[in-house]
């Protein structure tokens, strides 16, 4: 502002005044930065990676003989959806397997009751509910990453998994949730493989609606299999997703979600009033104005550029870090 304001004293000395006053001087910069209007009077609609889901209203309490160890939690969890209160103590929306040995078991109207054990019953819900989702995801050939505490879908025995879905507009196609991207060019070009994986956030409002927030989670690894580490990942990821704008990504999230559909329209785990239910169809408002496509062309090419900018600059950075990973509830 000071070297400004030292041009303008100049220009002043000289006689040179503004011709425009400020606010028509602010619009001018303002349409040199936008130029072109980008929307249209026009309403659109707009969808939410945001799924209606339906929870029973009883919810199983059980005392086991015995505290299981890690691994028969996770071998349980397979089939058998639990959240452990206590160490003797679990919820579940269903009854345990026969095999599971109790000393005790109740049912609790949970929605009634704040609290259990020190636990809000709120969030046994929310576990209980994205553990039921992950029990389907088992049922439907996805497969567990350990390190990255996610359920994936893996490449098929006869190629690639291409997923058959309904589009929000009513046709039937496919998209793609497995493939090979290669990173880097010439003598420094590396082919690896990536894989796609639904993240669940089970959320309720104060009306009492809930639902649940589905992430698409890129995994990569090398063709052989083995994941990459520190910020390999995300070089990684950019370079499967860097094109993926809107229209992109609405049809890989209806891949994973439909591809665990137990019903067309549903993903159900368990039954009647047990049951754990998630609606395919996303969450939709319309929204009075929509988006001038021509005008915003310049732009995604513009986005593009950017990224294919930034994922060389990437390349040339060797410094690693942490790697995140979704966290595992007891």
């Amino acid at each position: 502002m000071t070297g400004l304001r030292g041009v303008l004293a100049r220009l002043s000395t000289r006689g040179i005044e503004p011709s425009l006053d400020a606010a028509r001087g602010r619009s001018i910069a303002l349409g040199d930065y936008l130029p072109v209007r980008v929307t249209v009077a026009t309403p659109e609609p707009v969808f939410a990676n945001v799924f209606p889901l339906e929870l029973p209203d009883v919810m199983f309490i059980v005392e086991v003989r015995a505290e299981p160890s890690a691994e028969q939690l996770i071998e349980w969890r397979q089939l058998w959806p639990c959240a452990k209160v206590t160490s003797h103590r679990f919820a579940s929306f269903l009854p345990p397997p026969d095999h599971i040995k109790l000393d005790g078991r109740g049912q609790l109207l949970w929605k009634e009751v704040p609290e259990k054990d020190g636990r809000r019953t709120r969030d046994i819900a929310k576990e209980l509910a994205r553990r039921s989702l992950e029990c389907v995801c088992v049922s439907k050939g996805l497969r567990f990453c350990a390190n990255r505490k996610v359920y994936y879908y893996p490449e098929r025995e006869r190629g690639e998994w291409v997923q058959p879905i309904r589009h929000i507009d009513g046709r039937n196609t496919t998209v793609q949730l497995t493939g090979e991207r290669t990173k880097g060019w010439g003598d420094r070009a590396s082919t690896f493989a990536y894989q796609l994986a639904p993240l669940f956030s089970v959320q309720a409002d104060y009306a009492g609606n809930w639902t649940v927030v589905v992430s698409v989670y890129i995994r990569v690894t090398t063709l052989e299999g083995a994941l990459f580490e520190g910020k390999e990942i995300g070089r990684r990821r950019k370079v499967v997703s860097k094109g993926w704008w809107n229209n992109k990504w609405l049809p890989r999230l209806l891949g994973i979600v439909q591809g665990l559909e137990t019903e067309v329209g549903c993903v159900r785990f368990g039954e009647g009033s047990s049951a754990v239910i998630m609606q395919t169809a996303p969450l939709m408002w319309e929204c009075p104005v929509g988006l001038d496509i021509v005008a915003l062309s310049g732009g995604y090419d513009l986005g593009e550029e950017l990224a294919e900018y930034r994922s060389r600059d990437d390349e040339g950075d060797e410094t690693t870090s942490d790697v995140s990973t979704v966290e595992e509830g007891n």
